[in-house]
């Protein structure tokens, strides 16, 4: 009977899906080098990101070489678009056709020549449009849309938030580059709402920059150490794109 109780208690615990309240950050277009100058920090810090690269036909062989090395690190690479256009637009103007011939697929082939193979996919300017989900999800794990802030304070009423292991692969993310304007104050409340009902917390930025000018859609990386350490003050678990399956 002993021995019946000790199987049931094993079965359940293993049988149930795991949870982890964490932190999905991560990084658009192509400033490699920037991202880069911070591989030495993640890894101090345990940091995992994905890095979303848009017009992979223009990257050097030293940017190439860059991001097989942070791939190397657990780090993700996912892709952002040929041409880094705004889907609506651009289908409006030309087809759906020429819409994933020319930013999807053409993009896509390039990537896997230079040997990475994107798993999630970041809507440049985060602009889907009605029916290109439903065909995205075909060839992606994921698509990151964007959830403007619109001068909301309190960041626990926004769409940024995932639920590991749920059905829905469609995912939304706030920016936290210096246009946006999101205090630490603001990320510890949304930290703490992650926390508190298991989910992780979608952030999203660019350029990672030491100087004192910001620029917009450039992040500060003292801004950003901020938010590394707040993120374990709250004990989050920084996961990749992937790792939200």
């Amino acid at each position: 009977m002993k021995q019946f109780f000790l199987f049931v208690i094993l079965f359940l615990t293993f049988s149930c899906e795991t949870k982890t309240a964490g932190i999905c950050l991560s990084f658009d277009d192509k400033t490699v080098k920037e991202w880069y100058s911070l591989k030495q920090y993640f890894k101090d810090n345990n940091v995992k990101v994905t890095f979303f690269i848009t017009g992979s036909e223009n990257l050097s062989i030293e940017e190439i070489l860059y991001l097989k090395d942070l791939e190397n690190d657990g780090h993700e690479i996912g892709f952002h678009g040929t041409m880094h256009v705004v889907s609506e637009y651009y289908i409006k103007e030309k087809t759906y056709k020429e819409y994933f011939n020319n930013e999807i697929f053409k993009g896509l082939r390039d990537m896997k020549l230079k040997g990475f193979n994107p798993k999630s996919f970041a809507y440049p300017y985060g602009s889907k449009y009605w029916f290109t989900d439903l065909i995205l999800l075909q060839f992606f794990d994921f698509t990151r849309n964007v959830t403007p802030r619109f001068g909301q304070n309190d960041l626990t009423k926004l769409n940024i938030y995932h639920e590991i292991g749920q059905v829905d692969k469609r995912t939304s993310a706030l920016g936290i580059d210096r246009n946006s304007n999101v205090t630490i104050q603001m990320l510890d409340c949304a930290m703490k709402k992650a926390v508190n009902d298991n989910l992780v917390l979608m952030l999203y930025a660019h350029k990672p920059v030491s100087s004192d000018t910001v620029l917009n859609y450039e992040i500060s990386k003292e801004y950003l150490y901020k938010v590394v350490e707040l993120s374990k003050k709250n004990n989050l678990k920084f996961l990749t794109f992937e790792e939200l399956l």
